[in-house]
């Protein structure tokens, strides 16, 4: 009963080399993974994908932000004039350096990276999905065509801005 006939070669081999072949069938398979390319692993290509999405994520809010912040309401945008996007993305600015110099690194030793990260792309998302349903908040706020002091707050320039601009509209282009 201590020894079983090997597969097929006549062979009396003990149980224990039998269960010491089978141990080592798992290490030769990590072997082999190991000995696949990096680019073609599954970890570093999903990793990849990951990130290269976030990236785009990003760069395609950083770019639209303005030009949905400067599109008319009837186009689904928030009609702000140049002069009134120039705080929100200062502010905007601040809070990114704030955030990278300052919270990100406590956060990181108390949290780990995984975890953040995690939180930061969840946050992301949420982000990305509810930026457009600032338009709403937008159009309760206000009943002009522009936004100016519902989301923005009164800002002097608004005034002047919009002052010059149904001056020069109305002397160039007759009365709207």
């Amino acid at each position: 009963a201590a020894a079983a006939e090997g597969a097929g070669s006549g062979l009396i081999v003990p149980q224990t080399c039998q269960k010491q072949q089978h141990t080592t069938k798992p290490a030769t398979t990590a072997a082999a993974a190991a000995a696949t390319p990096w680019y073609q692993q599954r970890s570093v290509v999903l990793s990849l994908l990951g990130y290269g999405n976030t990236c785009l994520l990003f760069c395609a809010l950083d770019e639209l932000t303005p030009m949905f912040a400067s599109a008319p309401m009837k186009q689904g945008g928030l009609s702000l004039h140049e002069v009134q996007l120039a705080g929100p993305l200062a502010f905007n600015g601040v809070c990114l350096m704030f955030i990278s110099l300052l919270a990100y690194p406590r956060l990181q030793r108390a949290l780990g990276t995984l975890p953040l990260t995690r939180i930061g792309l969840v946050l992301a998302v949420i982000t990305a999905l509810l930026t457009p349903s600032a338009r709403f908040a937008a159009a309760s706020s206000s009943s002009s065509s522009s936004v100016g002091s519902g989301l923005i707050g009164s800002l002097p320039q608004h005034a002047a801005l919009a002052k010059g601009l149904s001056s020069s509209s109305s002397s160039s282009h007759g009365t709207i």
